[in-house]
């Protein structure tokens, strides 16, 4: 079976709360919690939280002898599916992919759950040694990028892009990308670009996906704000550098990659499985404490003061080969399958 035929048939059913039904796609959504009880915990998870998906896994475990069940990066639908398991009419086989980086099930669930996948090698090991006990088989599949869509801009390209965003085409671009939530580290950033704006005349910032923030009026600061992902890849391809504050442990870090992917020099955190994701990469510079500002501003010194001895902002083209989707579905598929 060649590749396209694999990914358009590999799933027989796909339930989502963002689709109309038809005969493949199954609409099912979670409901919230009526009110928190332990006694009543398992009874309302699945009868009430839960209802659309179980009720329809037990309804094709009726129709299918074998039934192989996928449950993306949700513990409390995974839960639901494990405590009606052993109730189906037909043989089930659960698998859960997990995008977090320390993963954490009860006895329960891991005596039910067949596979556990996990996005990167440092997660799946940090889980093992946090847990007394960790009974599923597990693969590593990783994640992937569109190549075809994240890769370095020819000089002509990129200054057309940063015209467009009014920045003057010898300017030193840095970005960062994330929402406002307080563990992506945005409050860090602006501390370290304030800083960096104030050494640098030259340097422009790119704040792309936080909510704009109107008490910040320099200039040479472009909040971006929420933009569609199809927009996203030129906004990295403007830029020289990419800064990733994520002040929590990563399972992935999948924005990292985008910008690495587009030429992007990378300043990280090292938190979690960024050391492990961006191996092979070049010009990645790490941030082993992550809350100090002034290890941030030492960081893009170093990253800076290479970047202008350097002859080419970035190594990659767009035939690179790390973190491409198609390396990652199939690693999935073959994982799953």
């Amino acid at each position: 079976m060649d590749q396209f035929n694999r990914e358009t048939t590999f799933f027989d059913y796909i339930l989502s709360p963002g689709q109309i039904s038809d005969s493949r796609y199954i609409r099912c959504k979670k409901y919230k919690w009526i009110s928190y009880n332990p006694w009543l915990r398992k009874y309302q998870l699945v009868k009430w939280v839960a209802r659309d998906f179980v009720s329809t896994i037990k309804r094709l475990s009726d129709d299918e002898v074998f039934l192989k069940v996928v449950v993306f990066d949700d513990i409390t639908l995974l839960e639901a599916i494990a405590l009606e398991k052993e109730k189906l009419k037909g043989k089930i086989e659960l698998v859960f992919f997990f995008h977090g980086f320390e993963l954490k099930l009860s006895d329960f669930i891991q005596e039910r759950v067949d596979k556990i996948l996990f996005l990167s090698k440092s997660s799946y090991l940090h889980s093992l040694r946090n847990s007394v006990r960790l009974v599923p088989e597990v693969a590593v599949v990783g994640n992937g990028v569109d190549s075809n869509r994240f890769f370095p801009l020819d000089d002509r390209e990129k200054q057309g892009v940063r015209e467009s965003l009014s920045i003057p085409p010898d300017a030193i671009v840095v970005s960062w990308m994330a929402n406002n939530r307080p563990v992506k580290g945005l409050h860090l950033f602006l501390k370290v670009l304030e800083q960096i704006l104030k050494n640098h005349n030259n340097v422009y910032a790119l704040i792309i996906g936080a909510k704009p923030d109107e008490s910040i009026t320099n200039s040479r600061i472009k909040q971006l704000g929420r933009v569609t992902h199809d927009r996203i890849p030129s906004y990295l391809q403007a830029s020289d550098f990419y800064f990733f504050t994520s002040l929590w442990k990563e399972g992935f870090g999948l924005s990292v990659v985008e910008a690495a992917k587009c030429g992007n020099w990378i300043i990280s955190s090292d938190n979690g499985s960024i050391v492990e994701v961006l191996q092979g990469f070049p010009n990645v510079y790490f941030v082993a404490c992550p809350n100090i500002v002034q290890e941030w501003c030492i960081s893009f010194q170093l990253a800076i003061a290479d970047f202008k001895k350097s002859s080419q902002s970035g190594s990659f083209n767009k035939k690179s080969d790390l973190h491409t989707y198609e390396n990652w579905k199939m690693k999935f598929i073959d994982a799953v399958g």
